[in-house]
């Protein structure tokens, strides 16, 4: 393994004292799957929207594991509550449409 040319002899031996592969694990479906019976579980929301949570938290993960959060270390839960929240409000079709006639009588046009 090349990659661990920059090592010295004692620390690839430490490494690989260490590593150990695991071979009959779940694949990353079924794991996707297992995170979102979890979640649904967990929080008491339907598998449809603990999809969208887990979708959620993995973008955001992406983001707090990495450098893209330009220095910033901690994660506060107020920051994983507003990542991981269901929008306040849902839209459901067109409804700025103008009625065909006026609901109440005392509005004709």
């Amino acid at each position: 393994m090349l990659e661990l040319d920059v090592l010295t002899e004692e620390n690839k031996l430490k490494f690989y004292r260490q590593l150990d592969i695991e071979s009959d694990q779940l694949s990353l479906e079924e794991i996707e799957q297992e995170l979102i019976r979890k979640l649904s579980e967990a929080f008491g929301i339907s598998q449809m929207l603990a999809k969208d949570v887990l979708k959620s938290f993995d973008h955001s993960l992406r983001i707090w594991t990495t450098t893209s959060r330009n220095g910033v270390e901690k994660i506060t839960r107020e920051e994983v509550y507003e990542k991981l929240k269901k929008p306040s409000v849902e839209l459901v079709g067109d409804h700025n449409l103008i009625p065909p006639f006026p609901f109440f009588g005392s509005r004709p046009k």
